[in-house]
């Protein structure tokens, strides 16, 4: 190896290292968020089917279904972030208008900067500021320590429970929406929702909601009650919204 090689590589050593520290934080990232998007889709699942009084035992899900449930939560957590915004821009403006007033008073502070540091050193210079301060530090810090645990632990709670709460606001939405699959006086009934027939041995069984569907089972919501049936044997047709 020459002495130009040598530099070479000592030159794109530090570039390599920091490359392989990037990597590792993001496969850090991933182990963490792949788990918890599994578990956000999970409880989206589980509280869509909880509207209709369906277990999720009859209708297992893979992990990458799971994951696209996540998806779908996340948009409705965008949906539910953007109207909030849209109906509270008042409350928002206001807060910002604090952030402005915080800014304001940082730059205040800078300007007696000097000020400020004389009288920091003054304070530190006293003798009987470590045996007081320090242990004062100390005990707030561990006091909080068990605080900072709960918050922690509650925020990664919090994204499975509102994934569980958009599925339950989903799964609401869409049954009130319903109305039925059936005609009143041969008259078509405009519907918001597509609808979905069972049969069996070419004899419509049951039309309805479709509510979730496994190579199993399949869940159709009436208007009224939720059905679930093999599909063995039984053949589905679903006609959309009109």
């Amino acid at each position: 190896m020459d002495e130009s090689t040598a530099l070479k590589e000592e030159k794109t050593a530090p570039q390599k290292a920091s490359i392989d520290l990037k990597i590792k934080i993001a496969i850090s990232i991933m182990s963490v968020s792949v788990p918890m998007l599994y578990l956000v889709g999970y409880f989206y699942d589980v509280g869509y089917l909880s509207v209709f009084d369906v277990s999720n035992d009859y209708f297992p899900r893979s992990f990458q279904q799971y994951l696209v449930s996540a998806f779908v939560a996340f948009l409705g957590m965008y949906g539910k972030l953007s109207k909030l915004f849209i109906e509270n821009l008042s409350v928002f403006i206001a807060i910002g208008g604090l952030f402005a007033l915080s800014a304001l008073i940082g730059v205040l502070l800078h300007k007696y900067e000097s000020t400020l540091k004389r009288k920091r050193k003054a304070i530190l210079k006293h003798k009987i500021y470590p045996y007081i301060l320090i242990p004062s530090f100390a005990g707030i810090a561990g006091f909080s320590l068990m605080y900072l645990v709960l918050i922690f632990v509650g925020a990664l709670t919090l994204l499975p429970l509102a994934g569980f709460s958009l599925g339950i606001a989903s799964a609401t939405e869409a049954k009130s929406r319903f109305v039925s699959c059936k005609t009143e006086d041969d008259k078509i009934i405009r519907r918001k929702q597509a609808c979905t027939h069972v049969f069996k041995k070419g004899e419509l069984e049951l039309s309805g909601l479709l509510v979730s569907s496994s190579k199993d089972y399949i869940a159709i919501f009436d208007g009224k009650k939720t059905n679930i049936h093999s599909r063995n044997g039984r053949t589905v047709q679903i006609v959309g919204k009109y």
